[in-house]
């Protein structure tokens, strides 16, 4: 009878030990997916990489000595070969329009990239929350309907065109903001790389002006990408908050006299969180890769923009790197959220 009713207190972390191990197994092998859909892709995309460096008018024989110099005259298992081989010395390559190593130019533009995401990403989900909250607590009411269609117009909006919306708006017919060009006017003294988040940097340098003009900039492309994260958060904590409010247990709840408040905020949200935790992971994932079209829009300096730049120009190794460097991230990041859900709710190591 005393071993039936001990409780073995190793047996939790045995089971999240083995859970995260089958995860970081399932995520090596996407990683390995990914680089060989990577390798195939970019190279049947339509056009001669060394025709594309050299120009149009590269005489016969100096095209073929940078296809060998590139690789691109070995059969395609003998170039994967070479591919695998730079990988694991954590070797992605040079870039033929930098001159430098796409590793260097990766790290060097990701903070842009990861400060702009990061503030959209918290904002968005403040909002999201609660907004979504909001709604369920107001259910059929106008404000209802109206952050559902809010919700609607979020999801269903090109980027492109709510970008290009808001700068008409805010910049050129109201003036409110900086220019939306980059992350600094050039006018402001440059800041002393730190961190390479510019923000960050200003306040540690303490600079001031760089501080506020880096804030000025951030906030087109930060409302832009905010406005499009936040619309499926809204749907997924709304519909969710809803399901608890109507289920037996709050009834019961309500009963016994506890508020309306407290049944929200401490029943109904914390039954969100997980839902909550799953998107806000997907569209941050998301968001990295796709983050293109904003960088390019509001010319910022990150990793979007370049890998723009890198497929106009045919840039195989660049291209190769920077969507390496986004699945690595996406598989990485669905790794804490797997670990956040068994800390959220222990059931998900059994299943």
């Amino acid at each position: 009878m005393k071993q039936a009713c001990y409780w073995n207190w190793s047996d939790p972390m045995s089971g999240l030990a083995s859970y995260v191990v089958r995860r970081v197994g399932i995520g090596i092998l996407a990683l390995a997916g990914a680089v060989c859909v990577v390798f195939i892709m970019t190279r049947i995309l339509p056009g001669n990489p060394a025709a594309v460096r050299l120009g149009a008018t590269a005489r016969e024989e100096t095209l073929r000595r940078v296809e060998h110099e590139m690789g691109l005259d070995k059969p395609l298992i003998l170039q994967f070969a070479d591919y695998l081989g730079k990988l694991s010395r954590g070797d992605l390559g040079h870039s033929w329009i930098t001159r430098q190593p796409v590793l260097d130019d990766l790290a060097r533009r990701l903070p842009a990239t990861a400060e702009l995401v990061l503030l959209a990403g918290i904002l968005a989900t403040i909002v999201g929350v609660s907004v979504g909250l909001l709604a369920a607590a107001f259910h059929n009411s106008w404000l209802d309907v109206l952050i559902r269609t809010w919700a609607t117009v979020g999801a269903s909006m090109p980027v492109f065109w709510f970008a290009i919306l808001v700068i008409y708006v805010f910049y050129y017919r109201l003036g409110w903001v900086a220019s939306p060009m980059g992350r600094l006017d050039v006018s402001v003294t440059a800041v002393s790389r730190v961190t390479g988040f510019l923000v960050a940097d200003s306040l540690l340098t303490r600079n001031w002006d760089a501080l506020g003009n880096s804030l000025a900039h951030l906030v087109l492309p930060v409302l832009t990408l905010a406005f499009m994260i936040s619309a499926p958060i809204v749907k997924m904590v709304r519909g969710k908050v809803l399901d608890v409010l109507k289920s037996d247990f709050v009834r019961t709840v309500r009963s016994v006299g506890v508020t309306q408040q407290e049944i929200l905020f401490r029943d109904a949200l914390r039954n969100a969180l997980v839902p909550v935790v799953t998107i806000v992971g997907i569209m941050f994932g998301y968001t990295m890769a796709s983050n293109v079209v904003v960088e390019m829009i509001f010319a910022w300096p990150g990793i979007g923009y370049y890998a723009w730049q890198a497929l106009l120009n045919k840039d195989l190794e660049a291209i190769q790197g920077f969507v390496l460097a986004i699945a690595a991230m996406y598989i990485t990041l669905n790794l804490v959220i797997d670990i956040l859900y068994t800390i959220i709710d222990p059931r998900v190591r059994l299943t």
